[in-house]
């Protein structure tokens, strides 16, 4: 079984009433160091898929996606439903 690299999500945030589809979330590492990287083009995560189209990482899987997905007030956000990607689903 293959193992997912991300996922496509409906989140909403907290003080807005529609939610937004198609935030992507990526389980793989940052291509980038926030402290020495800063103002930088910061590449891509550890599956290729370009930082700009990354919303959240989730380095704890869909485990840490699930954990979104409750009130929660650390975030501005929560999710609202997901799909899995795994890597062949993927366009580069």
């Amino acid at each position: 079984m293959k193992n997912p690299i991300g996922a496509y999500a409906t989140i909403q945030y907290r003080d807005e009433t529609n939610p937004i589809e198609n935030y992507y979330f990526s389980f793989g590492d940052a291509g980038f160091d926030y402290e020495n990287d800063e103002g930088q083009d910061w590449g891509n995560d550890s599956y290729g898929i370009p930082d700009g189209d990354i919303f959240y990482y989730c380095n704890g899987g869909e485990e840490e996606l699930k954990n979104l997905m409750a009130h929660n007030l650390k975030n501005d956000f929560r999710v609202l439903s997901y799909k899995l990607i795994y890597e062949m689903e993927v366009t580069k």
